[in-house]
C-alpha cells in the first residue's frame, strides 16, 4: 500500500506458539481417527469419496504439519504461498501426493503421506517453531 493506510499487526508470538501446541495435538489425535475414511471409500469402490477423504483428512493435515514445520506464522495458510516458503523438495514431493492418477495410486499416495506426517510430527520441536517464528 503506497500511501500507508494498511498496516501489520504485531504478531503475539506467545499466543501463535500455543495455538499451534494446541493444533499439534488435536492432529495427533485425528489424523489416525480419519484415515479408514479412506480406505474404507476405497475397499467399497467409492473412489470420489476415499479421493475427498485423502485431501481433507489426510493431505490437509499434512501440510499443515510441514506448515508449522516450515513457516509457523503461516501455519493455517493451507497451500497460499507454499511455492514461496516451503523448500522445493517439500513442494515436490506434495505435488507428487496430490496429482493422484487413480484408485490404487490414490492408496499409495495416502500411505506415503501418512508416513511423512508422522515423520514430520516427530520431527517438529518447540524450540524450532520459536526460532521460525522469530526469524518471520
Amino acid at each position: 500500500d503506497k500511501t500507508g493506510l494498511v498496516r501489520d499487526d504485531p504478531v503475539d508470538k506467545d499466543s501463535l506458539i500455543k495455538k499451534i501446541l494446541g493444533r499439534l495435538e488435536t492432529l495427533k489425535v485425528t489424523f489416525p481417527l480419519f484415515q479408514v475414511l479412506v480406505l474404507k471409500g476405497l475397499h467399497r469402490g467409492q473412489d470420489v469419496d476415499a479421493m475427498g477423504y485423502y485431501l481433507g483428512m489426510t493431505f490437509r493435515p499434512l501440510v499443515e504439519v510441514l506448515n508449522i514445520k516450515y513457516r509457523p506464522l503461516h501455519y493455517n495458510f493451507h497451500t497460499t504461498y507454499a511455492y514461496y516458503e516451503l523448500p522445493g523438495e517439500v513442494v515436490e514431493k506434495l505435488r507428487s501426493l496430490y496429482f493422484v492418477k487413480d484408485a490404487g495410486h490414490l492408496k499409495k499416495c495416502r500411505n506415503e503421506a501418512e508416513k511423512w506426517f508422522w515423520k514430520i510430527m516427530a520431527s517438529v520441536t518447540i524450540d524450532e517453531v520459536k526460532a521460525a517464528l522469530h526469524k518471520s
